[in-house]
This record gives structure tokens, sequence and C-alpha cells, in this order.
């Protein structure tokens, strides 16, 4: 994820969504060259300098280095069209996490009643606010409970990192 927002929600929300790294402006090429590197896509081939033109720099790349991104990316788009490439989807209680997120008006029994929907992420979240950093002074044994004590964005963030772990 490349982006100019460097607020902490932001950034913990793409590390959620499972992005593999998150980086912020100004970008520096040869960090962002190195991490795509890293993933598997080869554009060490140029060096950030065009040897037909070695002063052609747009925003500080390079005719080389953005041709290079260019077939990396032409490339990656028809392995998807071929189906070599699965996307993957989001869970169904993340889609009605969201919705019910979105109301103001949401109570605890809406939240929970999307969260029972799924005995695992049943069992992360009352362990999540049996935790020592969340723990109380009584034991959480329902999502009910968990909720008040994780705080509805704190139980929806967890919630939406359980489910897309897989991702």
């Amino acid at each position: 994820m490349a982006s100019s927002n460097v607020d902490k929600n932001t950034i913990l929300t793409c590390v959620q969504m499972r992005c593999d790294h998150y980086v912020t402006r100004p970008f520096d090429k040869k960090f962002i060259t190195h991490r795509i590197e890293k993933l598997g896509f080869g554009v060490s081939a140029c060096d950030g300098q065009n040897a037909d033109n070695p002063s052609s720099q747009d925003e500080g790349i390079s005719h080389g280095v953005k041709e290079e991104l260019k077939r990396t990316l032409l490339r990656i788009v028809q392995e998807f069209k071929d189906g070599k490439i699965e996307l993957p989807v989001l869970p169904g209680i993340f889609n009605e996490l969201h919705q019910v997120m979105k109301n103001p008006q949401t109570t605890v029994t809406d939240l929970t009643r999307v969260i029972e929907k799924d005995a695992v992420i049943c069992i992360r979240i009352i362990a999540a606010a049996n935790s020592p950093f969340y723990r109380g002074a009584e034991k959480v044994t329902s999502v009910k409970k968990a909720i008040p004590r994780l705080g509805f964005r704190e139980t929806a963030s967890m919630v939406s990192a359980i489910s897309n772990k897989n991702l």
C-alpha cells in the first residue's frame, strides 16, 4: 500500500486487511523497488537510470523502472485474466459487520448477533476480552459481555483481522 495518509487508524486498517507493507510519501525509490522484489516481481534489471537517457526522471522514477513496472503489472493482469491468480473473497461476516457498524444506532446485541455466527471469532473475541491487556474484575464468558469491554471499534477491528487472516 502506498499512500499519503499517515494516520495510525489508516495504517492499522491496511495492515489488518493484510496488505504486505505500507509506504508513505515521500516515496523512496530504492525502498519501493526492494519491497516489490521481496513480493517476487523483478525490477532489479533497472538500476533507476535509463541508459539511453540518464536524466529522464519523472517524480524520481526513471523510464527504465517505469517500463519494468508496466511490464510487471501487465503480466499480473494477464495472469488474472488467464485464471492463474485468484482474488480472495471477503468472508460474509466481514460484510455483515461492516453494514452493522455503519449504523450509528447499532447496539451490543446487534454486533453480538453478527459475531455469534462464527464460533472461531467468538472464542477469539472472548479470549481477547480476558487477556491481560483488557482483563477486568470478572472473567468474560460471552461475546455480549466482551464487546463493551473491548469497545465497538476495537471489536470490529478484531473481527476484521480474524475473518481476513486467511486471505
